[in-house]
């Protein structure tokens, strides 16, 4: 009996050695995956190593953003919070808003200071007051002192001239009296001869020598000499009367002459009244001084106050900086919090930039200006263009994140790429979402070229 090999051209059609051969795939197209799978870790190598010969640098990095921590200026309780984690804001917007309770005491301090304005300002107005009345009181003790300077050279002039007079009239009557005396002395002297004549015509007339005719006048005679001696008696009296009248005159005449000594005294009370009132003055102007003094102070306080009142108004309400995205919010309203408390984080996505590291032979081709394409893991085919912003000023041995197993014994530097990234990819109109390029977000992972100057 014959066989037929299995494997023979020979063999009957139908059999199942000569389907299972007919269906085996050729081997060109088994190691067809094999190599796809090699060529994409040979490419993916090549991409992560650096090609200087190739005129750029290859790094990997992380797509990192600028954090603004958002806090308060002053201690107080949360009244509201606005936003939460990936709200976008703008700038200027309010973000959370603090209780005004805690303002009463800036209010009774405001209240404190006006009520020291108006005081002092009141003491001011007194001492200004105290300033003009003292003012007039001196302008017119001036003039009193003027006055009564004028009465004392006049007082004596005048004592002067009475005195003079009345010691005139004293002479004058002393004068009078003489002549009385005089006067009365002669007439006692005709009276005597009267009597005689008198006593003799009696005789005679009784003998009949003369005529009664006669001895009457003769007796008349004698009673006019009696009664002219009786006037000058009288005369005599009346001018001791004047002299002594004259004399008690010049006697009051000369203590009036006490009079510019009285008027002195006068002026010296008045000098030491102006003397006060300069005193008075004196201290008027130094309380005036002192008044505007607090009313400066008091003022520069109260506005001070105003100040912070102004500032505590503002500082309750917390605004935004910038446009950007809240990425974390650790404060709900009622919270109490101070200044030093970070309450939410604001991130700007239109600057985000890339870091990464560069062994420590490669960082000198380096430049800070450099462009850089950057290839996100979302679109490798599409890079994103860069720049070196920033590369570090010391090497370090292990960077921030482990790539390469040979890396962790060398020294790396640590750059900087700043990545073109308008409004964050988040306006529908903007340039990179026309062109379907990819945007990137904090936290990627990427990659980078950085074009070497040739």
């Amino acid at each position: 009996m014959t066989q037929t090999l299995p494997g023979s051209v020979d063999a009957p059609q139908g059999l199942p050695g000569t389907a299972a051969k007919a269906k085996r795939p050729p081997k060109a197209l088994l190691l067809l995956p094999i190599a796809v799978v090699l060529a994409g870790i040979s490419y993916g190598i090549w991409r992560l190593l650096p090609h200087a010969g190739s005129g750029v640098l290859r790094l990997s990095g992380r797509i990192e953003v600028y954090e603004t921590q958002i806090g308060v200026k002053r201690t107080g309780r949360v009244e509201s919070v606005a936003v939460r984690e990936g709200a976008a804001v703008k700038r200027g917007q309010l973000l959370m808003k603090l209780d005004d309770s805690n303002d009463q005491l800036l209010q009774d301090q405001l209240r404190g200071a006006a009520a020291r304005v108006l005081n002092a300002q009141q003491e001011a107005e007194q001492a200004r007051s105290t300033i003009v009345g003292a003012q007039s009181a001196i302008a017119e003790i001036d003039s009193q002192i003027q006055e009564a300077e004028l009465n004392v050279q006049q007082s004596q002039g005048d004592t002067d001239g009475r005195v003079n007079q009345s010691r005139s009239q004293v002479a004058t009557a002393k004068a009078q009296l003489a002549q009385a005396v005089a006067q009365a002395k002669q007439s006692e002297a005709q009276q005597k001869l009267a009597a005689l004549n008198q006593e003799r015509y009696a005789s005679l007339v009784k003998e009949g020598a003369i005529n009664q005719q006669q001895f009457d006048q003769t007796e008349a005679a004698f009673y006019t000499a009696q009664a002219d001696y009786q006037a000058k008696l009288a005369g005599i009296e009346a001018a001791r009367q004047q002299l002594s009248a004259t004399q008690g005159g010049l006697t009051q005449t000369e203590s009036s002459s006490l009079n510019p000594t009285i008027r002195n005294t006068q002026v010296a009370a008045l000098v030491q009244k102006r003397e006060q009132s300069q005193a008075q003055l004196r201290v008027a102007i130094a309380q005036l001084r002192a008044a505007e003094a607090r009313i400066k102070d008091a003022e520069s306080a109260r506005q001070q106050v105003l100040t912070q009142i102004k500032d505590s108004k503002q500082d309750l309400n917390v605004v935004s900086p910038l446009d950007g995205i809240v990425t974390a919010r650790s404060v709900e309203p009622g919270a109490v919090v101070d200044s030093q408390a970070k309450l939410l984080t604001l991130i700007d996505p239109k600057t985000v930039y890339l870091r990464g590291f560069l062994p420590q032979g490669d960082i000198g081709n380096v430049r800070v200006g450099q462009t850089v394409r950057v290839y996100l893991d979302s679109a490798t085919d599409k890079p994103i263009a860069g720049t070196v912003i920033s590369i570090d000023p010391q090497a370090s041995f292990t960077p921030e994140n482990i790539y390469f197993q040979k890396d962790r014994v060398k020294q790396v530097v640590g750059v900087r790429i700043g990545v073109e990234n308008p409004d964050g990819c988040n306006n529908p109109a903007n340039p990179y979402a026309a062109e379907g390029l990819p945007c990137a977000k904090q936290g990627m992972p990427a990659d980078a070229d950085i074009v070497l100057a040739r």
